[in-house]
């Protein structure tokens, strides 16, 4: 386990540390001078590593990783900054430097993906780099050795914080290394602050989480009685278990139990691309003569909207 991050609240009474004077601004040579007297630092009550995590100053980190002197803690602290601060060349040199993808007290890859520093395309870039450099190194976002609720906390809050950012790209990523899009009404999140981009992530992308359910109500199915049709079963899952965020779904915990289409009635872009992508549940479709008609769930939702401008003017 890591100590607390906030680690310097725990060293108000401790006496300064040499390693203290190339934090204003970065000396290399001091550095160096002292890693050559031995100072001690890398495993005393002052962590440099996290100090120069946290300012970017990467060639300080790469010195101090290179001493092989850095204690597990220091370690796992300064890591854990590199991902909080999204910081690809950070955490590559941490990667290179052979730390561990797997720590108890929290997710590289959830750590990359939480946090509201920046909210634009070259930050969903950054985020996106930093999750790359992660996997191809190994982190997993979901794992046996760690709590089956403690990683749906992490995974949540991560997809959470990157449909506040609007970052879809980011979000279908998140989703293909296992985070559930239905949990806990994030579909109905996104509908409401409007995101089409993460609306399209959390239904198109296809879910290993997903995929595993369907496979398992299949085979429930096949196995429930002798003889029981697995061309059926298979059909019935591929029926009943969307590979994508269920859009029909209702969160009684979460928007009063509605679906994503009725609380993003008002945007026409939303709206267009559900009725386009299930027209037979909530839009425009041909009946058996060949006529147009509008589905009455479409028709209630459009009267209900209306009403709702009405008394709001």
């Amino acid at each position: 386990m890591l100590p607390s991050p906030f680690y310097q609240d725990e060293q108000k009474d401790r006496e300064p540390s040499a390693w203290e004077a190339p934090l204003e601004s970065f000396d290399e040579n001091a550095v160096r001078r002292l890693i050559s007297d031995g100072e001690e630092g890398v495993n005393s009550s002052f962590f440099p590593l996290v100090e120069f995590t946290e300012r970017s100053f990467v060639e300080g980190v790469r010195l101090l990783l290179e001493t092989n002197k850095v204690s597990l803690i220091q370690l796992g602290l300064a890591f854990l900054k590199a991902c909080k601060i999204h910081s690809p060349i950070l955490i590559k040199l941490f990667v290179d430097h052979g730390v561990s993808m797997i720590w108890e007290s929290f997710s590289p890859l959830c750590e990359v993906s939480t946090g509201f520093l920046v909210q634009d395309d070259e930050d969903e870039s950054k985020r996106l780099q930093c999750f790359e450099i992660l996997l191809q190194a190994g982190a997993k976002l979901t794992g046996p050795k760690m709590s089956s609720e403690r990683l749906k906390s992490w995974s949540f809050l991560a997809v959470n914080h990157t449909i506040d950012r609007n970052q879809p790209k980011l979000l279908r990523a998140l989703i293909r290394q296992g985070a559930d899009p239905d949990a806990n009404g994030q579909l109905q999140y996104a509908g409401n602050l409007g995101y089409l981009g993460c609306i399209r992530a959390l239904i198109e992308e296809r879910s290993p989480l997903k995929v595993s359910k369907r496979s398992t109500v299949a085979a429930a199915l096949i196995s429930s009685k002798p003889g029981f049709p697995g061309a059926l079963g298979v059909l019935i899952a591929e029926f009943t278990v969307f590979l994508g965020a269920e859009p029909m779904r209702r969160c009684p915990e979460v928007y009063q139990g509605k679906q994503v289409f009725d609380i993003a009635i008002k945007r026409q872009d939303i709206v267009d691309y559900l009725i386009d992508r299930y027209p037979e549940i909530y839009g425009i479709y041909r009946d058996e003569n060949g006529n147009f008609c509008m589905t009455r769930y479409y028709l209630l939702e459009l009267i209900r909207a209306s009403g709702n401008d009405e008394m709001e003017d």
